[in-house]
């Protein structure tokens, strides 16, 4: 009981404190008065053409993967089955990543233990590029606060060595480095982890590559799309920031991001952020960021929900369905699969 109050009902209370905080902070007047200023078919054009880019930039990507770890398909098959999911996303991530590795069972016979691996791994890729985007750019600009007594960079940068040492490690342990110890065997050796005992550094580098262009393009993709409100963010910042917004988000401690990355956008954009509407007192840094991230966060999810019926009349929903035993497959998916569902 304790455990389902933890993993299903306290993210969504996370989520509304933080949100009741942040509308208490930047009061929906303020709110209203930031939407007022925006150039709407400029953000609607601006979101639309991100989102059909994204959806069929991350469907390429997906089957580029899926292919390199020996499993067929066609983008013309993949692109409304991907964009299906979507749907799901809206819901539940890992329940989209679950329906996905039942289509590809049904449609290819590719057991649902690997496909959940191979998403485990782009997880686990898609981390260590937000962590190295974020590292790289710590010699290029300054954050004017601290996290743990220690500046942002700093912080950054140990945060990503860590991780990249865990990275060896783990990689190290699915190899069979340490040894035959009985359960850690037993462990290493069941089907879910098949996929992450046979992989070596170098398909952990082809994922990499494939993922670059993904997170490349969000960087671009959120440059333009805060020119809409007439505000603009040095180029430099967004790349320094976002990866932050969306490991902030990729945390357990909401649903989907749900609060935390708002929460985190508006802290972590507001010394970068310049715009006539601030200059003019009409409104703060913080109240044109928390009303981008909800009509973002709106529009995204909008669009998502939308492609997922419209694919629906292309795709058998019966292929997406997975019986009680395929759901207990997914309960092995890690909760950090949240940061897939931000990108």
């Amino acid at each position: 009981m304790l455990g389902t109050f933890f993993k299903k009902i306290f993210p969504w209370i996370v989520a509304v404190l933080i949100f009741a905080y942040l509308f208490n902070k930047y009061p929906p007047q303020n709110i209203w008065n930031s939407l007022k200023t925006i150039n709407i078919w400029g953000f609607v054009l601006t979101a639309l053409t991100y989102f059909i880019l994204m959806y069929l930039l991350d469907t390429y990507v997906i089957l580029k993967i899926l292919k390199h770890f020996g499993h067929e398909g066609t983008y013309r098959e993949i692109l409304p089955a991907r964009g299906l999911t979507y749907l799901l996303m809206v819901v539940n991530y890992a329940a989209s990543q679950l329906s996905f590795a039942v289509y590809q069972n049904r449609r290819h016979g590719m057991p649902i233990s690997e496909m959940l691996g191979i998403f485990g791994i782009v997880i686990v890729i898609d981390l260590m590029i937000l962590a190295t985007l974020a590292f790289i750019t710590t010699f290029f600009t300054v954050w004017p606060f601290e996290l743990g007594g220690m500046n942002i960079g700093q912080f950054v940068r140990i945060f990503t060595m860590a991780i990249y040492a865990g990275f060896f490690l783990n990689w190290l342990f699915w190899r069979g480095t340490f040894g035959k110890v009985s359960f850690l065997e037993k462990l290493r050796t069941k089907d879910f982890f098949s996929i992450l005992s046979r992989a070596g550094l170098g398909d952990y580098l082809s994922v990499g590559l494939w993922r670059l262009p993904v997170h490349v393009f969000i960087m671009v993709g959120m440059y333009f799309a805060i020119k809409p409100f007439n505000a603009s963010v040095p180029f430099v910042s967004i790349l320094a920031n976002i990866p932050l917004v969306f490991f902030i988000g990729a945390l357990p401690l909401s649903p989907g991001g749900l609060g935390t990355t708002n929460a985190a956008m508006v802290t972590l954009f507001t010394p970068f952020i310049t715009s006539p509407s601030i200059t003019a007192g009409i409104a703060t840094a913080g109240d044109l960021l928390f009303s981008f991230s909800l009509i973002w966060m709106f529009a995204n999810y909008l669009m998502k929900a939308l492609t997922g019926v419209i694919c629906l009349q292309f795709v058998s929903k019966d292929l997406f369905t997975p019986t009680a035993q395929e759901v207990k497959e997914e309960v092995a998916m890690p909760d950090a699969s949240q940061i897939a569902g931000e990108l």
